[in-house]
């Protein structure tokens, strides 16, 4: 007779010792516990309520000092359990959005959440993200928000591509590059629904299954610019093309650029393209609505175009820029993503460059003879500046954050540095606003304290 607990193939699971982690995964965000803990009355609402506490820790991150922020975080407890309360019972209504108009790097329309529907879309994109990444939804060569990919991974996968197909610089290729026009606001929101509900009812295996098929059911098809407030005058518009914004375009089509899952949602929606594409022999590095190839035969490559083209349009319905499209030889370069590729070497485009210095000559001119602007600025200044030097330290662009230090050294010496390769700009420490209310604060106790000496000493002169 077998033992109770005792294992082999047919009983395996006929004793279970186990405290409850090993059913915690990135689907419930370790909100597993074992059975032991739930002898009880248990309410499933507390389960849920812990992973909204993860998404609001995680919208924090980049918004914790908006003024949206501040406002929830001065009454945290009660807001979050409010929204908590609201999504769990399927009565959750997406806020006021704001909409304004951004001109750098190009003209754009930019509609974002408020704080707490922030909270919310963190929710959806902590589960949709895993899921992508589980089910191998997206492609390798997809290259936008996925953890360890980004920007520079796309640029570098790009040179790895023309290094392979050219033999080592050593036989003919082509690099070819388009994008897709309006891209946010031509995405079908009703075809991204129905995909990704799809997608979830399938393969996802949360216990929170439900409530995310109701959330990406409110957060998908909402319309926030039927009420958002319009933080920049109406007359920006005006040099906007009608294609590029929200209030434009039919209710079904159009993604919110400023939405966390409008990003996420993006690189789902490309998809489908991508695996056609490799399933004809393309193998495009793509990052949002830009689409790059490096390929051997040029007219093989030409005669595919219509096809794409056409794929697009009919499948996806989403258009080919006709002005934004460009093949030649790898020997003459390419621009992606902010940098120039060329044989054996990369540089920052013209733009960035010239939008770096455009930085530091306002910071310059607007506090040049003023101490007090320097101080006030001066970690503004030298985030912009690790922004811009982060992104060129992997290109070959050493005399160009030469010519940065130099320009930056002629007003603020004596509050920046630089270290030897000019990849980090570090404030002086005694210019850190940390410090300086570090020294404030140190400076108001001693006050303080002698104040309370004086009392001290005046009580007990009077007491004699």
């Amino acid at each position: 007779m077998q033992k109770t607990g005792e294992y082999n193939s047919n009983n395996a699971f006929i004793y279970n010792g186990n405290t409850g982690n090993v059913n915690n995964n990135k689907y419930n965000t370790n909100a597993v516990r074992p059975v032991s803990e739930f002898q009880g009355n248990v309410d499933p609402f507390a389960s849920f309520y812990k992973s909204m506490r993860a998404a609001y820790r995680l919208c924090l991150k980049n918004k914790a000092h908006t003024a949206n922020a501040i406002r929830f975080w001065l009454d945290e407890e009660s807001e979050l359990v409010a929204l908590a309360r609201e999504v769990f019972n399927c009565e959750y209504v997406p806020r006021q959005s704001i909409a304004f108009i951004v001109t750098k790097p190009c003209l754009r329309e930019v509609v974002a959440a408020d704080f707490r529907d922030r909270i919310v879309q963190h929710y959806i994109v902590m589960r949709l993200e895993a899921l992508f990444e589980e089910c191998g939804t997206l492609d390798d060569n997809m290259f936008s928000c996925r953890v360890g990919k980004g920007n520079l991974a796309a640029i570098q996968a790009l040179q790895q591509q023309i290094f392979h197909q050219s033999k080592g610089y050593t036989t003919d290729c082509y690099v070819a590059k388009f994008d897709l026009q309006s891209f946010f606001m031509s995405i079908d929101k009703r075809r991204l629904y129905d995909e990704l509900v799809a997608l979830v009812a399938k393969r996802y295996e949360g216990w929170d299954k439900d409530t995310l098929l109701y959330l990406i059911r409110v957060v998908t098809l909402h319309n926030p610019q039927d009420n958002a407030v319009r933080k920049t005058p109406l007359c920006d518009w005006a040099d906007l093309p009608r294609s590029k914004s929200l209030y434009n375009v039919d209710w079904f089509l159009g993604l919110a650029i400023g939405n966390l899952t409008s990003q996420s949602d993006a690189n789902f929606y490309n998809a489908p393209a991508m695996r056609w594409m490799r399933s004809v022999g393309l193998a495009p590095v793509n990052y949002v609505d830009d689409f790059a190839f490096v390929v051997r035969d040029k007219a093989s490559f030409l005669t595919a175009m219509p096809y794409i083209r056409n794929y697009f349009a009919a499948e996806r319905g989403l258009t080919m820029h006709p002005r934004k499209f460009y093949l030649q030889h790898y020997s003459k370069g390419i621009k992606f993503l902010g940098a120039v590729i060329k044989y054996n070497r990369v540089y920052t485009n013209n733009q960035t460059v010239a939008r770096c210095f455009g930085k530091i000559h306002y910071y310059n001119e607007a506090c040049r003879h003023s101490s007090r602007r320097k101080a006030r600025h001066v970690e503004k200044l030298a985030t912009i500046l690790n922004s811009y030097l982060g992104l060129m330290r992997h290109f070959d662009t050493f005399n160009i954050r030469k010519r940065i230090a130099a320009e930056v050294g002629t007003v603020w010496c004596d509050y920046i540095r630089f270290d030897d390769d000019i990849t980090t700009a570090t404030v002086v420490k005694h210019f850190r606003q940390r410090e300086i209310c570090k020294y404030n604060v140190r400076k108001q106790r001693r006050r303080d304290l002698f104040t309370l000496k004086n009392l001290l000493n005046d009580g007990n002169t009077a007491a004699n």
